[in-house]
């Protein structure tokens, strides 16, 4: 169910002396032809089902994607070798530091992991420049430095799309999805550890850059870092942590068990923390819609920044949750993005965060809501009321749910536009769509707000082409986007004319006259001769001619004695508004199915919509 793309390499088998050979997965034939290089891609329907693997295209460049051999997050890198490495690109403090922080981790990995006497060890660290690349190629890198400071980091970022960049005196997250933006923490107290698919070694292995240490003592003494504490290495971060060491920023919170060494709490020192999408791209919703769909155990809970307030001195951010409650204990970072400045701080009892501003800062420099952690929640940022202090008083945000809908009805997504009045003045506009792909209804809205009122306005989008024709649209990633404008008569400034965009996942449609449905296989025990029956229906005013195919595969882990049975494929004739019977039953001399679970699947080669997939089981009647 995670393979999104594969590749064979027929010349190699056994068969490759044959003029040609049938592939399949999952039931489906994906090849007929010679023996040779391949390559498949998994098309999806509405649902997220596979119901084709269509010819993969080549891709330039680094393409990746997890697979069970990748895929994180940061503690995985260690359940498999590593070496360590350190930079040594930068200044002699650079150099050192690195080196210094390199040589602290590995100690504490020894003294940990590694039972006494057990010999010498490849482990490291290396400086980056004595790294065999033999070590290179075969194991997982744990490098310490950062963008400046390493001269295999800057191999790497060249090589590979790195979403997180580790400066030196900065993190940059970039962010790719359609409602975020990328974020940079300013600032040597900000640090990172950050696991992804190794660029300079194909992506076959892991590489772990790690800058930066916290405090673990309240006096701001004894740092540490991915050494701190050995048993939750390698299960508790994700791909990616970004933490700020600065205690006058982020006080000392005592860990709960206090068992020296562990005597700090250091996740209050994080102030983001996330896990990559499933082609390794940084987007801030992945966890978000996770705790949307499942609201996991513990009641997590939803924060937003509800306001921001300029002071003479810096800035005060409200935080709350999704029910309008204050946040305590929430680490806020904000960023004057101008002076290259962030800073963190944490909420009182009400919910209200100070932030001090740097130095000589012009009073109306634009200050910026970076990212809110808490125990227990989740920033929502579609729903921060504020993103900058430069903010209009109208905020607009946006989400999309997919409408459940009939079989074989196109699919539909809901979309709620919220908006918020922060201002003094009443403001009335229309909201419109901007995206110029798929059908919306309505076209525009108008909306009239009094100071501090807060309205949600739906919109209803299908992805299929305006016109007669209304051809779904390709099945794709697609960012919809709706805007505000005001009404002629309103003197509203430019920035009050906010936008906001969400991003979906449109898959395969069925629009076409010819539907597949009332698939049925009884249940067997063993003997029994199966039989697969369906029907096709055309809603068409004209016949229709479909080419179809049956497979009965495995429908749980192969055990010894499963078979596979690939069906010869029928030409089948649907006549307009009628409907044609479908049947593939054991022909006389084929052997029986043992005992197990199977899936028939009926499908159409050339039209990959038309895809229905029915378990059956055969059992042992006299264990019945």
């Amino acid at each position: 169910e995670n393979v999104e793309r594969f590749t064979l390499h027929l010349k190699a088998a056994v068969e490759a002396d044959v003029a040609e050979v049938r592939v399949y997965a999952d039931g489906l034939e994906c090849y007929h032809g010679p023996p040779d290089t391949v390559t498949f891609e998994a098309l999806r329907d509405c649902e997220g089902r596979v119901v084709a693997w269509v010819p993969g295209q080549e891709r330039a460049g680094l393409q990746l994607h997890r697979t069970p051999e990748l895929d994180g997050p940061i503690g995985e890198v260690f359940n498999r070798p590593f070496v360590v490495a350190y930079g040594t690109a930068g200044s002699a403090d650079m150099t050192a530091l690195h080196r210094r922080e390199a040589e602290q981790f590995t100690s504490g990995w020894r003294s940990f992991m590694i039972r006494d006497g057990i010999g010498a060890d490849e482990l490291g660290p290396y400086p980056e420049h004595r790294l065999p690349e033999r070590l290179l190629q075969e194991r997982g890198l744990v490098m310490f430095g950062s963008l400046e400071s390493s001269h295999l980091l800057q191999r790497a970022y060249r090589a590979g799309d790195i979403p997180i960049i580790v400066g030196q005196d900065y993190v940059t997250v970039r962010d790719d999805g359609a409602d975020s933006r990328d974020r940079t923490y300013h600032g040597k107290q900000f640090g990172c550890f950050v696991s992804y698919p190794n660029p300079l070694a194909e992506g076959r292995q892991y590489l772990l850059i790690a800058r930066g240490q916290w405090f673990t003592r309240p006096d701001g003494t004894e740092p540490a870092g991915l050494e701190y504490d050995m048993e939750k290495l390698p299960w508790g971060y994700p791909d990616y942590v970004v933490f700020n060491s600065d205690q006058g920023q982020l006080p000392h919170v005592l860990n709960v068990n206090n068992k020296p060494p562990v005597t700090c709490y250091e996740a209050a020192y994080f102030v983001e923390a996330d896990y990559f999408d499933r082609r390794w791209r940084s987007r801030r919703g992945v966890t978000l819609d996770r705790v949307r769909a499942q609201r996991p155990e513990g009641d997590v809970r939803l924060v937003h920044a509800e306001q921001m307030k300029l002071t003479g001195g810096g800035v005060q951010v409200l935080v709350a949750d999704d029910g309008g409650r204050p946040c305590a204990d929430a680490r806020v970072t904000v960023s004057w993005p101008a002076q290259r400045y962030s800073a963190s701080g944490v909420t009182d009892e009400d919910g209200w965060v100070s932030i001090s501003a740097p130095r000589d800062v012009p009073p109306a420099a634009q200050v910026s809501v970076l990212s809110i952690m808490a125990t227990g929640a989740v920033h929502d940022f579609t729903a921060d009321a504020v993103h900058t202090s430069t903010d209009g008083p109208l905020r607009l945000a946006l989400s999309a749910t997919q409408e459940a809908r009939e079989p074989h009805e196109p699919p539909s997504y809901r979309l709620t536009a919220t908006l918020l009045n922060r201002g003094d003045e009443a403001v009335r506009g229309l909201l419109h769509p901007v995206t110029d792909l798929g059908t919306w209804l309505p076209t525009e809205v108008s909306y009239d707000l009094q100071p501090g009122a807060k309205i949600s306005l739906p919109f209803i989008w299908w992805p299929r082409e305006r016109g007669a024709a209304c051809r779904p649209l390709p099945t794709s990633d697609y960012t919809l986007t709706v805007a505000s404008r005001s009404d002629e008569e309103q003197s509203v400034s430019s920035r009050a004319r906010p936008t906001a965009s969400v991003r979906v996942r449109v898959g395969l449609q069925n629009c076409g006259p010819v539907q597949l449905s009332d698939v049925t296989v009884p249940n067997l025990t063993v003997g029994q001769p199966w039989q697969v029956e369906g029907k096709l229906y055309n809603r068409g005013d004209s016949d229709v001619d479909v080419q179809m195919a049956c497979s009965v595969i495995p429908a749980e882990p192969v055990v010894s004695g499963l078979r596979w049975c690939y069906l010869p494929e029928r030409l089948v004739t649907v006549p307009a508004q009628g409907e044609s019977i479908l049947s593939w039953a054991q022909q006389p001399g084929q052997a029986d199915l043992p005992i197990g679970l199977y899936e028939a699947v009926i499908y159409a080669p050339d039209t990959p919509e038309l895809n229905i997939r029915v378990r059956f089981s055969v059992t042992d009647d006299a264990k019945r």
